[in-house]
């Protein structure tokens, strides 16, 4: 970074460039090194390592503009998979709720049909009970005949043979 004193390439600086200030920096050397300069070839040695370790710099900036680059289409793909999954996501949501609403249709439907039943069973249980209740009054009334139709009978036969007695007098009287 800059504040820790390392190199800071300018943007719009080309490749180029950088190739240009090593051609400088060699024809500066074989100067240094074919004439008496106030420029020291150690000074130029200096200088080549420190634009070799800028050179680095570079590789390493493309490198990490080449992995950030990577990280974008990353993102860009893991949103667009988000926002598909968000839709498919409303879309299973809408089909949910629109199942759950048949669930309870149905359950209201059987909860009526359940209804009816023991709506239905309750009439039967009591048509069931009257049956009941009709042939014990029934039976009843039957053992009450058993027991008091002889006697009826022998009476009813006494009267009606009174009653042709009755007539066969009176209309031997009127003859």
């Amino acid at each position: 970074s800059k504040k820790a004193g390392g190199y800071v390439a300018k943007e719009g600086v080309s490749p180029l460039t950088l190739a240009e200030v090593k051609g400088k920096l060699s024809m500066l050397k074989r100067e240094a090194a074919n004439t008496h300069s106030p420029i020291d070839v150690s000074q130029v040695d200096s200088l080549e390592s420190k634009l070799a370790s800028f050179a680095e710099s570079d590789e390493v900036k493309k490198l990490l503009g080449a992995m950030l680059k990577a990280l974008e289409q990353r993102e860009t793909v893991i949103n667009k998979a988000l926002e598909e999954t968000k839709t498919q996501l409303k879309e299973h949501t809408e089909k949910l709720v629109s199942f759950e609403k048949q669930v309870v249709d149905l359950s209201n439907a059987a909860d009526k049909a359940k209804q009816a039943a023991d709506s239905a069973d309750l009439q039967r249980q009591k048509l069931d009970g009257t049956a009941v209740n009709a042939k014990e009054a029934y039976k009843t009334e039957h053992a009450e005949f058993v027991i008091v139709s002889p006697p009826a009978e022998r009476a009813i036969y006494i009267i009606k043979t009174i009653m042709k007695k009755v007539e066969a007098f009176c209309s031997a009287k009127t003859k």
